[in-house]
């Protein structure tokens, strides 16, 4: 059960949100580059690692797989609605609020390049 002011989290297992990456609909577990600690997101798009550390918003961060070369890179709109699916399988609330946030940010112009 959650608190009054918790809000829910999940680990973060999405595809990679770079454009073009084959890993689009893969589910990658997302892990903190700098602590190695695996990744959570919560309602409001915040990912932080089970380490403790607050990322920051999941659309404004950089991200690396196997899947695409050149290292850390953005997401884009696109890339950042396919990933997204894959937590659909997991919670479609949970899915529906990130996309939410996701559209916010994209109306907003906050995302990176944009």
């Amino acid at each position: 059960m959650y608190g009054y002011n918790m809000l829910r989290k999940i680990d973060f297992i999405s595809g990679c949100p770079v454009a073009g990456c084959e890993n689009s609909k893969a589910k990658l577990d997302w892990s903190h580059e700098d602590c190695g600690y695996r990744e959570t997101i919560n309602e409001n798009g915040i990912v932080e690692c089970k380490n403790g550390h607050n990322l920051g918003e999941f659309f404004l961060l950089k991200y690396k797989c196997n899947g695409h070369s050149n290292g850390f890179q953005y997401g884009n709109f696109s890339a950042f609605a396919a990933a997204l699916s894959v937590i659909a399988e997991f919670n479609t609330d949970f899915s529906a609020k990130l996309t939410e946030k996701l559209l916010q940010a994209y109306q907003a112009k906050r995302l990176p390049g944009q």
